[in-house]
């Protein structure tokens, strides 16, 4: 695999990360976070750490990405394994959060943030498909 292709992974996966969350967070759906924990959500996110956990996030998940498929993957493989990396953050955001953080009603949260987190890594597992397939020379 080549260095080239991890470079542009990680800085993909911290630029559509970043944006979609943007988007889900602060744009689609500010007003019901907001709602959903009056007295535990900040007016004004602090993007900052939110930024360095997507940069910690693109490491890890790039590194893991070039170790399991040295070769290029396949869309299944690609999928499975992002949406695998995927399961560790959807389940500390949409079962730890609400467990330890006043949220209500705590089905809405999870809701929400299962369906982010899941559209978040099957775009990602598409994105790494395209960056790390084979592209043959015609």
């Amino acid at each position: 695999m080549s260095i080239k292709r991890q470079i542009v992974a990680f800085a993909s996966y911290i630029a559509v990360t970043f944006a979609w969350a943007i988007i889900w967070n602060l744009v689609f759906f500010k007003e019901a976070y907001s709602a959903l924990a009056v007295s535990a959500y900040r007016s004004e996110p602090i993007i900052p750490l939110g930024f360095v956990a997507i940069v910690i996030q693109a490491i890890t998940i790039t590194y893991l990405f070039g170790k399991f498929f040295p070769l290029a993957p396949t869309l299944k493989t690609a999928l499975m394994l992002t949406v695998g990396f995927g399961v560790f953050l959807i389940t500390y955001a949409a079962l730890v959060v609400p467990a330890k953080f006043a949220v209500s009603p705590t089905f809405e949260y999870v809701a929400l943030e299962l369906v982010f987190e899941i559209i978040h890594f099957v775009l990602i597992g598409l994105m790494f498909f395209f960056i790390f397939r084979n592209v043959k020379s015609v």
